[in-house]
């Protein structure tokens, strides 16, 4: 039997694709792979039952000898056994069609790859200009809540007002040698990003 192990094929994030013919064999091979999945499970639990059965006959073959009766026969073993065939070849034909899929998955990509990448990159530039107005709006943000929390510690001080700003300490937030973020840092290397 194939392992599931065997069948396994990264796929892109959510959203990160947006070619019809290739997001609908990734749906066909998430299905299928759904499938094999339930149809190994199948196959291991019918395995369990068809042993315990083979054990329960011998059990029953044994106390039908010390009570002197004839051989019980082996009918549930039988059905346990077809069972656990029945499980095997659907398990088996399964995780065939997942490996198909994947190949033909495989294919399809190694055929659009250029296209594909090109429209990720596009996409990923037009993310990064998002990233950059939001941090734009972000550190604006901030210099308002500075200016405003500043204009309330003057009418509350004057005359001994002392200049103070917005906060920076990012609360939670800490280094791996414990030093606290501040905003302006994380600003910066947000702007790294973009």
């Amino acid at each position: 039997m194939i392992r599931l192990s065997q069948l396994k094929a990264p796929m892109p994030p959510a959203g990160a694709l947006e070619d019809d013919e290739v997001l609908a064999l990734i749906d066909t091979y998430n299905r299928l792979f759904a499938q094999a999945r339930d149809a190994q499970d199948s196959a291991t639990a019918s395995e369990r039952k068809a042993t315990q059965a083979r054990e329960a006959d011998v059990d029953r073959y044994a106390q039908a000898l010390r009570d002197a009766k004839p051989d019980p026969g082996k009918g549930p073993v039988e059905k346990a056994e077809a069972a656990l065939e029945k499980a095997k070849r659907h398990a088996d034909a399964t995780a065939r069609a997942t490996l198909a899929a994947r190949d033909e998955l495989a294919a399809l990509v190694s055929a659009k790859r250029d296209e594909l990448a090109a429209t990720a990159e596009g996409r990923a530039a037009d993310a990064r200009a998002g990233l950059r107005e939001a941090v734009d709006a972000l550190e604006a943000a901030h210099g308002r809540l500075g200016s405003e929390l500043a204009g309330g510690a003057w009418a509350r001080g004057f005359p001994d007002y002392k200049k103070g700003g917005a906060p920076n300490r990012l609360p939670g937030l800490r280094g791996p040698n414990g030093d606290e973020y501040f905003l302006d840092a994380a600003i910066a290397a947000m702007r790294e990003l973009g």
